[in-house]
């Protein structure tokens, strides 16, 4: 796995967009009861997060194509991070199929949350936005708090999937 590109110990931010229950709740358990997430499996405790809000935002929509819960927030956490404390996967060492092969990805994520137990946080390709990052963040670590909960204020535009152009109803989203 490739070493980040930006200079050593840093502070990254992280935007999740969960439940005001779950908002303050970096242990992981959530993931980690689930079969399908993209890079954990089952039994491995960790928190995804985007590097922006837009990110997270787009992520929900993917996941949530029926629209955001109605006590939806973002949970904006603070990672306290030394570069050595980080891995990468980049799209580059990913099977070119990696956006459609799930369980290529739980292996490559698997064997960081395994193997490299000095490394807190796996920096991977958002498969929305291959160009952005998502941050997978080992549960209930110390470098990771949450800083602040905020509304999740946006268009619900983002969730419709039709729209009325003069009288005719046309369809966005199959």
């Amino acid at each position: 796995m490739e070493s980040p590109p930006d200079p050593p110990g840093r502070v990254l931010v992280g935007y999740r967009c969960t439940t005001e229950k779950w908002a303050r709740v970096l242990d992981g358990v959530g993931a980690s009861a689930s079969y399908r997430n993209r890079w954990n499996e089952h039994g491995q405790n960790v928190v995804y997060a985007a590097s922006s809000r837009a990110l997270a935002i787009l992520e929900l929509r993917i996941h949530a194509p029926s629209g955001p819960p109605a006590s939806a927030v973002i949970s904006v956490i603070r990672l306290t991070i030394a570069s050595s404390q980080l891995s990468w996967i980049d799209t580059t060492s990913l099977p070119s199929d990696w956006r459609n092969n799930v369980r290529s990805c739980q292996l490559r994520a698997s064997r960081w949350f395994q193997q490299q137990h000095e490394k807190l946080t796996l920096l991977v390709p958002s498969t929305v936005v291959p160009r952005e990052r998502n941050y997978v963040i080992r549960g209930s670590i110390p470098e990771a708090q949450v800083i602040s909960v905020e509304p999740l204020d946006l268009d619900l535009r983002l969730w419709q999937t039709y729209r009325v152009d003069a009288g005719k109803v046309e369809t966005l989203l199959a």
